[in-house]
């Protein structure tokens, strides 16, 4: 793989811990300056024995060098990298970040969350709920959802309330009770008919009436972001948002998202007939203490993954359109395992904006089995150093410009 990383990163490492904190292990991800492994270890100790009250053990199971790290990982890493650009900024000697706590693991760690195909079905006993995108209704079938719900018979209320419910009436979410009536299968049918059912919304099997599940419900249409510090508009109701929003809660949080309901209904691209998404009973009827909803650090860099993989996916497609050969020996998961591998490498060299990439994935793929095409494109981009999309480009057409030299 091709290299010219920015040389502040050769003086860290990368460390997996184990430690117990307050009475709770977790495992985590600390990344320490140093020079040499013997002064990285030594920064490690200062750091935990400068908390001699919080941290009663420590410990670590690898060591090794940023760059390496980057080098075997098989996922983005650009988090980590921004990590460690932050971390020399501050002139910080260790960072600690907690993967996993041990002691309380995520719902989702614990296997408390299930999934499996399924359709939304009346279940007796229980109420059947659906939560629909008003705009994304509209961009289906022409109409505009609130006189369709006026029209079909059934309890139905906005998400939304105040002004926000009077200036966004066309693109609130709506929650519906689809009774296991003649209107409420009918209604059921006309939206298991519409074409793109993955955007339009999530259903809900629940014990609690109308006004209970809608109180509830609520809850997730506004979320503060944590590593932003704002408030976001979250759209909880496309199940590509809910699976990876349901993960990221603790067992405190989840019980805010499902207690009282049997199970949620939903579309996507993973799941086109459908998935049943059920919890561990005891979520049923758990009274303990509820926690506090917020888009947390983990949901947050699962968005920040997507975007960077769509950039990666585009910047392979450029690579099979423009740049592959007949008899080429990278095609299809080995081009995007390629294509990772080389966006490591990329951050590394402090490229990671869209378009630079881009470019830059282009010039690594031609020169891949050309270490020295690619010096000699480095030494002619150097003039634009100082701007990634500039310098990204002109490295590609270097590279480029040699293979039509070569053919």
């Amino acid at each position: 793989m091709l290299l010219s990383p920015n040389p502040l990163y050769k003086a860290y490492w990368v460390a997996q811990c184990r430690y117990t904190r307050n009475g709770e292990q977790f495992k985590g991800v600390m990344t320490v300056a140093g020079t040499s492994q013997p002064q990285a270890i030594k920064q490690m100790r200062q750091y935990f024995t400068a908390h001699p009250g919080e941290y009663t053990f420590a410990d670590y199971d690898t060591l090794i060098p940023l760059i390496t790290h980057i080098e075997q990982s098989s996922t983005l890493e650009l988090p980590l990298i921004r990590q460690v650009r932050e971390q020399h900024n501050a002139k910080v000697s260790a960072v600690l970040v907690d993967k996993c706590n041990l002691t309380h693991p995520r719902p989702s760690e614990k296997g408390d969350i299930h999934y499996r195909e399924g359709q939304p079905t009346f279940i007796e006993y229980s109420h059947l709920y659906v939560v629909i995108d008003s705009g994304e209704y509209h961009r289906q079938t022409g109409q505009h959802l609130v006189p369709k719900l006026h029209g079909s018979q059934l309890p139905w209320k906005s998400l939304y309330q105040g002004e926000t419910q009077d200036s966004l009436e066309d693109k609130a979410p709506y929650l519906v009770h689809i009774a296991a009536n003649q209107a409420g299968q009918r209604f059921l049918a006309h939206y298991l008919n519409l074409p793109h059912k993955a955007s339009l919304g999530l259903f809900i099997n629940s014990l609690k009436p109308f006004t209970d599940i809608h109180r509830q419900m609520r809850k997730l249409t506004y979320l503060y972001n944590q590593k932003l510090e704002s408030w976001n508009f979250f759209r909880f109701y496309d199940v590509k948002h809910f699976i990876p929003f349901i993960e990221s809660l603790t067992h405190g949080q989840l019980i805010n998202v499902v207690n009282g309901v049997n199970a949620f209904y939903g579309y996507s691209a993973q799941y086109p007939d459908g998935v049943e998404i059920t919890f561990h009973p005891d979520y049923l009827y758990d009274g303990s203490k509820r926690e506090p909803l917020f888009i947390n650090t983990y949901l947050y860099n699962h968005y920040a993954n997507i975007t960077q993989l769509q950039t990666v996916a585009k910047a392979k497609a450029l690579i099979e359109q423009f740049s592959q050969v007949e008899g080429d020996e990278l095609e299809g998961d080995a081009l995007m395992g390629y294509c990772i591998h080389a966006a490591n490498c990329s951050f590394l060299d402090d490229i990671h904006q869209s378009k630079a990439l881009l470019y830059d994935l282009q010039a690594r793929y031609l020169c891949r089995h050309q270490p020295r095409t690619w010096q000699i494109a480095n030494e002619k981009a150097a003039p634009y150093k100082y701007n990634q999309v500039l310098l990204s480009y002109h490295r590609y057409i270097a590279c480029l410009n040699t293979q039509g030299e070569m053919k």
